[in-house]
């Protein structure tokens, strides 16, 4: 990466004399969104991420030459994904976003980095079952915990984009189904969908139409979507976002701008609430595919009939 000037930040100053509990903040800190968005090719995630503020490209050049966008260099190796990294979170520059695409076209350069290139991530001499990916895991929570310093220390939004593959999701109490998985070994997809905000599923619509055969048929409808909430077809996770949202970067900040005025609404409803259920309402707002509009509702519902 070629960027003359390099800036670091100052450190913190903490205080000396004063107790650490007097600085206590409360509330939610605004943040620049971290997504992992996954489709199938030619969806339209690279036209998505593309709408971010002031994009910058990490990954196979190829894929994004219909786009006008900044690009590094495209590594070769995983070192040279993590000196691009490195160059980016130090180095002075003007960019607000940084996108991954795709996210699995890496994995090949993390599993030669465990190996030397000599064999493959199972075969070599040092590795028995599974170990070859448990020592990949490694090297890619190095690359998260770079990402992250990425998004704090530069306030930089950061998208991960990934195919999408089929993977049969097991089911302890009954039988297996075929489900959409973003295309990388499950132990970094585990962690990557950890440390972002939204897994996003991005699809072409598709409507359910009874044939004349009285068979139920799904037809596409052309219209490209993001699916926030998981499904039994698809993995998905969000904090607050609407099941469904237009494919467009622009849908996405206008719903999480959306949750923010929910989440701050409830958190004045619940400010002279009893503990108890102020508490669970917390809890609840928390969790993965929930409304929060429906929250709020319920929460002003309950807030009326206790006066």
């Amino acid at each position: 990466m070629n960027i003359a000037s390099i800036k670091k930040d100052p450190a913190p100053v903490l205080p000396t004399k004063q107790n650490a509990l007097s600085h206590v903040r409360r509330g939610r800190i605004s943040a620049p969104l971290r997504v992992l968005c996954y489709g199938a090719e030619g969806v339209g995630k690279s036209t998505f991420a593309a709408g971010a503020p002031r994009p910058l490209w990490l990954g196979a050049e190829g894929g994004t030459g219909h786009l006008d966008v900044d690009r590094l260099p495209e590594p070769k190796a995983w070192a040279e994904v993590m000196s691009s990294l490195s160059d980016v979170r130090r180095e002075g520059h003007d960019y607000r976003t940084l996108v991954v695409d795709p996210l699995g076209w890496l994995e090949p350069l993390c599993w030669a980095q465990v190996t030397g290139g000599k064999c493959g991530i199972d075969e070599g001499k040092d590795f028995g079952w599974g170990k070859g990916y448990l020592a990949a895991l490694q090297l890619w929570r190095v690359m998260i915990a770079e990402l992250d310093a990425i998004w704090t220390e530069r306030s930089m939004a950061i998208v991960l984009l990934a195919h999408a593959t089929i993977e049969q999701h097991p089911n302890p109490v009954g039988p297996s189904w075929p489900m959409y998985q973003p295309a990388l070994h499950k132990l970094p997809r585990g962690s990557f969908a950890q440390w972002v905000d939204h897994v996003l599923f991005a699809q072409v619509e598709t409507v359910a139409l009874k044939g004349e055969d009285k068979r139920t048929l799904g037809q596409a409808t052309g219209v490209r979507v993001l699916h926030a909430a998981p499904s039994g077809g698809w993995l998905a996770k969000s904090r607050g976002l609407p099941d469904v949202m237009p494919l467009a970067w622009s849908s996405l900040v206008e719903a999480e701008d959306r949750a923010t005025t929910m989440r701050a609404e409830l958190a004045e409803l619940l400010a002279d609430m009893p503990e108890d259920y102020a508490s669970r309402a917390r809890v609840a707002a928390t969790q993965p595919g929930v409304s929060l509009e429906e929250l709020v509702n319920k929460v002003r519902t309950k807030k009326e009939s206790m006066k």
